[in-house]
């Protein structure tokens, strides 16, 4: 009996997952949409969706710092003061999109800073 209710609830969990995964890439804007109208989207909260091709740390003591996405439709740098995802992990992220951010004296183009 118990082993029968594990399997539902490892099916409908699976189920819920797969849902959540599919939804999640719907919500995400694409970054060809955010490249091709920085003015529309310029300091409005995105949501969006890709996998991870390459990051960068502030400084080695640090977790901080940025990282690119690419969804398929074209690549972004996501500036964040969270951890640092690793390179081929799939994300979903929320954040602020800046034509022109500067950090540190560098300046990034298009990119999205992580809420």
């Amino acid at each position: 009996m118990i082993c029968r209710h594990l399997k539902n609830f490892f099916g409908l969990s699976l189920l819920f997952i797969a849902l959540f995964s599919l939804s999640c890439d719907k919500l995400a804007t694409p970054i060809k949409e955010i490249k091709s109208n920085p003015e529309k989207y310029e300091n409005k909260s995105v949501f969006i969706s890709g996998r991870v091709i390459s990051s960068q740390k502030i400084s080695p003591k640090e977790k901080e710092g940025s990282y690119i996405i690419d969804d398929g439709t074209d690549q972004i740098k996501v500036i964040t003061t969270k951890s640092i995802p690793e390179v081929g992990k799939k994300v979903f992220i929320k954040g602020t999109v800046s034509s022109n951010f500067v950090l540190f004296g560098k300046h990034f183009g298009i990119a999205v800073k992580e809420d």
